[in-house]
């Protein structure tokens, strides 16, 4: 998976359970997402729990294009019941917005400051990963409502990795979410994975 940084690429191995979703390609995905959803539930659900599938193919490409990520996977280990993590990359290099790159530490107490339905203070670690220096951030909100009568939002945990590239001019940020209590341990454990094997090519 590539997310683009001024010709080069950010890069990230595929988690066997992802799915990579099509950020940038134009038209209509249903083909695409039923095409998907058919590979990976062929045999073991019913055609209503593909065409479920597929709708939350196009509605989490949707969504991630919408939150400005440059590469998105869906974590979805047992498709006949949805979604389970999203990890995105976000990747910036100096514009006429921001003709300097903001130092790491500033970049941290940005992610750190009070956000709309933040359960709590992030929990923040520096340290050096291959591609450079970095920070993890762990933290949760309350997801948004699907609808306007949706009481229960459910709790959504966050690992962000922030790094600043050594060889590049540029700030690369990493960002695992999924709901709290499933695959916790296992996302977790992914996180700290792909962030330890992304490059920049």
């Amino acid at each position: 998976m590539t997310a683009t940084v001024r010709g080069r690429h950010v890069v990230l191995p595929m988690p066997n359970d992802g799915i990579a979703l099509p950020l940038g390609v134009e038209g209509d995905l249903r083909g695409w997402a039923e095409s998907v959803a058919h590979s990976r539930m062929d045999g073991q659900a019913y055609p209503e729990e593909i065409a479920s599938f597929a709708e939350a193919l196009v509605e989490a490409t949707a969504d991630s294009a919408e939150r400005g990520a440059t590469l998105a996977i869906m974590f979805a280990p047992y498709p006949r019941t949805g979604e389970s993590g999203r990890i995105e990359v976000r990747d910036y290099v100096p514009s006429q917005g921001m003709p300097q790159i903001p130092a790491l530490t500033e970049v941290v107490q940005w992610f750190a400051s009070p956000i709309g339905g933040a359960t709590d203070p992030p929990e923040v670690v520096y340290g050096e990963l291959p591609i450079g220096p970095a920070a993890r951030l762990r933290f949760q909100i309350l997801a948004d409502p699907k609808d306007k009568d949706d009481v229960d939002a459910g709790i959504l945990k966050n690992s962000v990795f922030i790094v600043r590239p050594r060889d590049f001019d540029c700030l690369v940020v990493m960002n695992v979410t999924w709901a709290a209590g499933v695959f916790t341990d296992e996302l977790d454990q992914l996180a700290d994975q792909l962030a330890q094997r992304m490059q920049i090519q």
